[in-house]
Formats: C-alpha cells, structure tokens, sequence
C-alpha cells in the first residue's frame, strides 16, 4: 500500500488541502517550534494543543524551563496563543486521556518531534483508533544531537500506558521475542537484559543510513547491548532502516515478527519508534520502555537543514479520508 512519506510540504500536496488540527510538544529544544511554525506558515493549521512537560528538579531544571519558555513565546508570535496542556513528565494515564480527544477538525497533524514516548505512543494509538479522525499526519524534524550524556535517571523498565498485552499468558509469549530501535543511551535496558532472561531471540533494529557521528554512536549501543545478551549469537539479528522512515521500519517489524508474538522497545529515533506504536496498536504487543527523568537543554543543539538550509522536517500520512494506512498481513 502506497503511504506518502518524505519532506513536509511534498507530503501535505499528495492529498487536497485542508485544515488541521495541531497536536505537538514544546521544550527547551529548537527544533520544538518548527513543525508549528512551517504550518503556520502554509496557513493550514486550525486550532492547536501543545504539550508542555513540567521539568522535574534535576540540573538542567532552571536551564530548561528558561529555553522552554523562550520556544513558547517564538510559537505565539507566528501561531498565536497556544492551548498548553501542562503535564508531569512521569503522570498517570488518566492526567492525559483527553488530550488526543475532540480535535477541532477531523484531520489531526502529530508533532512527535520533542514529545516523551510515554505520551505520544498513547496519542498516536488514540488518535488511530478515533472513528472521528479521518485524516492522520505524523511529523518529524530532524535535529543535531548534542555531545554527551542526552538523558539520564532512567526509570526501571516497564510496559508504556496502555501497551500491556491484553492478557498475560500473550505477554509472556511476546516476551521472548524482543525488538529494539537502538539509540545513543539504551539506559535501563542494558540492566534489564542483565537481570531478566525472558527473552530468547532479540532484534536490532539500526537507523541507517544516517550522519557519521550518529552512526558511530548508534554502533556502540549496540555492541553494549550485545554484550549483555545471554543467549546464543546466532539469536541476536541486526536489521537496518532510514531512521525518518516510518513505513519502512513498520514493514520491517511485520517481517521480524514474522506472524508470531513479539515485544517492542523504543529507544531510538522517533519515527522509527512511531512504526512500533502503530505495530503494537495494531496486534495488541507489549512496549518496554525505561522513562529518564532527567533530559538535558542541549538534547539536540539546533535542527538538522536540508540542502537548502531549512529545517529538515519529513511528514508521513497514517490515516487518509477514514482509511487507516498500515495493517498487519495476516500468516
């Protein structure tokens, strides 16, 4: 099935215009304001939410909310007055269930650029499942990544809201079988893989290709995560897609799972990420993740630019005049 996928404003003209409704994070990040503003900008946004993460007491706090607020007020002046929806990074389910609801049109734009996977896995899994949403967009702008330590006071490893198997026996079948979008920091896995034996097959999935630093770091997380694995070499398969290609990477997820139960792990890069929400969305799997509570200002310096020199920012149709674009074949 073709699902138009690639730079912002090519993707948008693969279907007829219309308004949308702005469902995005802002933080201390540049790049938080660039898909709000490029949209503001086509004059096709209608009505906005914007996440906005209180920052728990770390070093970076003061930092933080300092650079997050300058990005608020870079949004106000091009978009107007945003709806905050201010939340606690590590709050329950139910403080957030009704932030994907009753947008104010059928077409839903979801901005995924700066938001915790805890929030946007359960407002992409909402916002796929809403019969009243017929048109689905999610974005995605690229960013430079900053030296050192991105994340760190992870929680332990857990299921994210809402992508718990709907009973155990099935979980624990999934849990043998693990995928992951390898990232810079796999911060709580490592640990996880050191203490529990569950799994007995594990899958790398690797963004590439990608720039030359990313790949190198990207490398050593996985030779670090390789060599806490207990289990036979032969168990442990490498696997490689665009690390902004989220339809690539779904349909590498349906060829590892391969018509048999399987468990995600996001920790990588956000598209990728997105592919696994829509996969365990769509066959009731388990997604392990192990939340940080401290984010450093610096997680990325800046969005990455095209050859042009504006932000990168790719675009990717999920549903399209109430057909839902991705399915699971059936073994």
């Amino acid at each position: 099935m073709f699902r138009p996928s690639g730079n912002l404003e090519w993707s948008l003209a693969c279907s007829h215009a219309r308004k949308w409704h702005f469902l995005g994070s802002i933080n201390s990040e540049l790049r938080s304001v660039e898909v709000a503003k490029a949209l503001c900008r086509l004059g096709v946004m209608s009505g906005n939410r914007i996440l906005r993460i209180k920052w728990p007491d770390s070093p970076f706090s003061e930092e933080g909310e300092r650079r997050t607020s300058e990005n608020m007020e870079s949004f106000q002046k091009l978009c107007g007055e945003p709806i905050i929806l201010e939340r606690d990074l590590l709050a329950p389910v139910s403080d957030f269930t009704m932030d994907a609801q009753n947008p104010t049109t059928s077409a839903v734009v979801l901005d995924i650029t700066s938001m915790p996977k805890r929030f946007y896995f359960y407002y992409l899994k909402s916002l796929i499942l809403n019969p009243m949403v017929d048109d689905l967009f999610v974005t995605y702008c690229a960013g430079r990544y900053g030296q050192g330590a991105l994340s760190s006071n992870h929680e332990d490893w857990e299921v994210l809201p809402t992508f718990r198997c709907s009973n155990r026996s099935a979980e624990e079948e999934a849990r043998k079988r693990l995928a992951v979008n390898v990232g810079f920091m796999p911060g709580g896995l490592e640990e996880h893989l050191m203490t529990d034996e569950s799994e007995t097959d594990l899958s790398l999935i690797l963004p590439f290709p990608a720039r030359v630093s990313s790949v190198r770091r990207v490398w050593k997380s996985a030779m670090e995560i390789r060599n806490q694995w207990y289990g036979e070499s032969s168990s442990v398969h490498i696997c490689r897609v665009a690390p902004d290609d989220i339809s690539g990477a779904f349909d590498l997820i349906c060829r590892i799972a391969n018509g048999n139960p399987l468990s995600l792990a996001p920790f990588g890069p956000k598209p990728i990420s997105a592919a696994m929400c829509i996969f365990a969305t769509l066959t009731d799997s388990p997604v392990y993740y192990a939340q940080p509570k401290w984010y450093n200002p610096d997680y990325t310096t800046g969005p990455d630019t095209d050859n042009d020199g504006q932000p990168k920012i790719s675009g990717h149709w999920i549903k399209h005049s109430g057909k839902l674009l991705y399915n699971y074949p059936v073994h």
